[in-house]
């Protein structure tokens, strides 16, 4: 039986447990690609998890923005078969490495934007006025978009919880409109 230096023992300790949290690390990554899909996996990259949050770096403050609204439903996702739940996401671009991924150029943002619950496929108002009408003033600019958010805003459904006419996106997505959700989380 040989005997091993205390060094010897407190090294293997250590790299035994840098392993296991590595292994760990490498699980919440892939669930985490599982639980967002592969589009938002692309803009975002989970860090680490600190007192049950996972902090999650994001490509921009739009990303970070857009899926604080969607933190629930990833959660109860990425929860799945997870033997320590994670209470919350944080999501933040500060942690971003630019060397690691590109920020999501304007194609990109607008195959995004084709499938946002918030997108209205009709025609907006300002499609209808003519091509030489120009705006004399401010008030003249507001008048015009106000004329474009009524008449874009008659056929839709109403928010059951505020009133207000609401994409229908949103009402499939979160039963309320996008102002109402955050309130009810």
């Amino acid at each position: 039986m040989a005997f091993n230096s205390l060094d010897h023992i407190l090294g293997a300790l250590a790299a035994q447990t840098l392993g296991q949290k590595q292994r760990e690390y490498q699980q919440l990554v892939e669930s985490w690609a599982i639980a967002v899909g592969p589009k938002i996996n692309q803009y975002t990259r989970p860090l680490a998890v600190e007192r049950g949050v996972l902090r999650v770096a994001t490509a921009s403050a739009a990303w970070a923005q857009n899926l604080m609204f969607e933190r629930r439903q990833i959660l109860q996702r990425l929860n799945r078969g997870r033997s320590e739940a994670i209470a919350d996401i944080r999501f933040s671009p500060k942690d971003w490495s630019k060397s690691d991924l590109k920020c999501p150029d304007l194609a990109d943002q607008e195959i995004l934007w084709q499938d946002h619950p918030s997108r209205l496929t009709s025609l907006s108002a300002d499609a209808e006025t003519p091509k030489g009408s120009q705006v004399k003033n401010a008030q003249g600019a507001f008048d015009r978009w106000a004329a474009g958010v009524q008449v874009q805003s008659q056929g839709l459904p109403l928010c059951p919880h505020c009133g207000s006419p609401t994409p229908p996106g949103e009402l499939e997505r979160w039963t309320v409109c996008a102002l109402c959700a955050p309130k009810q989380w």
